[in-house]
């Protein structure tokens, strides 16, 4: 197990890097046009400020894995989720990839809104896209007013797990001093128009993010996978070494035990 999540991780990561390019562009161009057009207006940016705290419906998407043995890999994002669900009790939506959380989650008399159905082992740009859309389509029919994307994130190759703010999208995250694109953008013109140009862009922003979240979640399994196992083999060989000293002595306690009773024996023959 140690060798194969060893493979997966380094093909999870070469994924993530083949793609970090394009929707890292994605969000500069996004933070371009906030920089340059802060005053507009789009319904992807509605905070829906006039709904009380008690009226606001909040979506939870959850990413863990589809089994265990990783370390506490899915305990970190569950439990994450669960002081979310806990703190809007009753006002929430669950949406859950990944056998291990919807599992939990059922078990414990959480109502699921939607499992989906993919598995969390090698994800692609097309599921992603597939949960953008089904997010993006209840923001805009106001089913929900804030989503959360509650997954682990690999902070300088360490697990971390993370909860980002997917809608409405909040103009302060947009900055161009955080994007890692070079593209020089000064000179590309808005056409049609800005709110056409933003309309076309949120969609990818969003899957870009999934993905990232999936590519990243899925490296981050890997890895402390990895070193969950690493930790079962060192464990393991210290126990063999333990037992072997133990069974040592108790062999050696054995053999010294038959000896003297054979002495013994010979000596009180010889005295007969």
């Amino acid at each position: 197990m140690y060798m194969i999540s060893s493979n997966k991780m380094r093909k999870a990561k070469a994924a993530l890097e083949k793609t970090e390019p394009y929707f890292y562009t994605m969000q500069s161009a996004m933070a371009y046009i906030l920089e340059h057009f802060p005053d507009v207006k789009h319904e992807f940016f509605d905070s829906r400020q006039k709904k009380e705290l008690w009226e606001r419906k909040v979506g939870i998407v959850l990413i863990t894995a589809d089994k265990g043995l990783a370390g506490a890999y899915n305990h970190n994002v569950i439990k994450l989720a669960q002081e979310m669900l806990d703190a809007n009790k009753g006002k929430s939506f669950l949406y859950v990839v990944g056998q291990v959380g919807a599992r939990y989650f059922e078990k414990r008399g959480y109502k699921l809104s939607r499992h989906f159905e993919y598995t969390a082992q090698n994800p692609t740009l097309n599921r992603a896209r597939n949960i953008a859309d089904f997010l993006m389509e209840r923001f805009l029919q106001e089913r929900l007013d804030d989503i959360y994307l509650i997954y682990t994130r690999m902070n300088k190759n360490v697990p971390d797990p993370e909860i980002l703010q997917l809608l409405p999208i909040v103009p302060e995250d947009y900055d161009l001093r955080y994007t890692k694109a070079d593209t020089h953008l000064d000179d590309i013109p808005m056409l049609p128009s800005t709110e056409d140009m933003i309309t076309s862009l949120v969609p990818s922003c969003i899957t870009g993010f999934i993905y990232g979240a999936l590519v990243e979640s899925y490296c981050a399994e890997q890895s402390m996978r990895v070193a969950a196992m690493q930790s079962s083999t060192n464990n393991a060989k210290e126990m063999l070494a333990q037992l072997s000293i133990e069974y040592n002595r108790i062999r050696q306690a054995t053999i010294t035990q038959e000896i003297t009773e054979v002495t013994a024996g010979a000596r009180s023959i010889r005295n007969a």
